[in-house]
């Protein structure tokens, strides 16, 4: 028998190709969160004692009894696991300490190996460094030596063709030349290959 609360229908209905089918399905709605407290019409009732007879009475007490004893039991020995498990990790905490130590000096000495490695390596790299150095330096010079040798030769070729050179001393005496000594450069190579001079009239 349902109680007072409201049953709700739910009408689905399902559709396969050109059958067609309509299915009921009723839900109740939640009951009363239980944040809310005990119903008033219920708040001062009751209940009465659950009565038994003799031989279940007997069958539960001993049921009782046997349940009880099991829990002891499993109570005593789930706290005794729960101190094997303690010694347990005191006994690998206290391994863990003398391991931490045995760690703690390997890594002093590993750190004093690597501290020797590393300034052996910063030694080599600082020589080669100054190798590289000297050997950039020496290269510099050598082409300076160089750029500086061909400036000289290309001085010293230009200060003895400078005679050649018109200045304002010579102009007058060039341009005199020159019109004395007048050159043609106009020729013309006629069929056969013969190179014939173009001389002005």
């Amino acid at each position: 028998m349902f109680s007072a609360r409201k049953v709700f229908c739910l009408s689905l209905r399902y559709k396969s190709g050109t059958t067609s089918t309509s299915t009921f399905q009723c839900k109740r709605p939640p009951k009363k969160p239980f944040w809310l407290g005990l119903a008033k019409s219920k708040l001062f009732r009751i209940p009465k004692p659950k009565e038994y007879p003799p031989l279940e009475k007997e069958e539960y007490d001993r049921l009782e009894d046997i349940y009880n004893r099991q829990m002891l039991s499993l109570t005593a020995f789930t706290a005794e696991k729960a101190r094997e498990a303690a010694k347990r990790a005191e006994e690998e905490k206290d391994t863990s300490e003398s391991a931490q130590i045995d760690d703690d000096s390997y890594n002093a000495k590993w750190n004093a190996a690597t501290a020797a490695l590393r300034e052996e390596r910063l030694k080599r790299e600082s020589i080669e460094l100054e190798e590289t150095l000297l050997r950039q330096r020496m290269e510099f010079e050598e082409k300076s030596e160089m750029i500086r040798n061909r400036v000289e030769e290309i001085v010293k070729a230009e200060i003895e063709i400078s005679d050649t050179y018109v200045t304002e001393e010579n102009i007058d005496s060039v341009i005199e030349n020159c019109l004395a000594n007048t050159k043609d450069y106009d020729f013309a190579i006629d069929l056969k290959g013969n190179v014939e001079m173009m001389y002005m009239s």
